[in-house]
């Protein structure tokens, strides 16, 4: 793999992207669905898109979810069939499930945690990166469902 001349040098000014309206546009803008380049293309990877081209916003997070939900539940799958408020954990759950040979889940969902646990702020320059995983975050009650959950899927040695 050939390394980019960028590589340890500040990104050039052409290719900076104002955060805050990026994720104005996430939040705001829904995809034409007239438009072919707007569509959702199932086993594509989400991050080839913008919420700036309206590739890759809320909307299509939550309609790609829906449509797992709705396929799941025409196949008799019971678990991740209807949105919920723990749509981390269904999705947590389904990954530990898989036949992956490997299952990863950001920390701040495992623990449940909200908006105060982000690691950026966008559209800020500074602030970020702050969020630290305590000792005590990680006490065994907290992690009971995880514990339960690798033993369950056989994901523990």
């Amino acid at each position: 793999m050939e390394i980019s001349a960028l590589a340890g040098k500040p990104a050039p000014r052409n290719m900076l992207v104002d955060l805050a309206l990026l994720e104005g546009e996430y939040y705001t803008r829904r995809p034409d669905v007239g438009d072919p380049n707007q569509l959702v293309s199932f086993g594509t990877s989400g991050h080839r898109g913008s919420s700036l081209r309206a590739t890759f916003t809320e909307a299509h997070i939550l309609a790609i979810t829906q449509a797992v939900c709705d396929y799941r539940r025409s196949q008799r799958i019971d678990e991740m069939t209807k949105m919920s408020d723990e749509v981390a954990w269904e999705l947590i759950r389904l990954a530990w499930s898989s036949v992956a040979a490997l299952a990863m889940a950001p920390l701040q969902d495992l623990l449940d945690l909200g908006a105060e646990a982000r690691m950026n702020l966008p559209g800020s320059v500074e602030g970020n990166w702050r969020w630290r995983c305590t000792e005590e975050m990680l006490s065994a009650p907290v992690l009971d469902p995880l514990r339960g959950l690798t033993k369950w899927s056989k994901r523990h040695s």
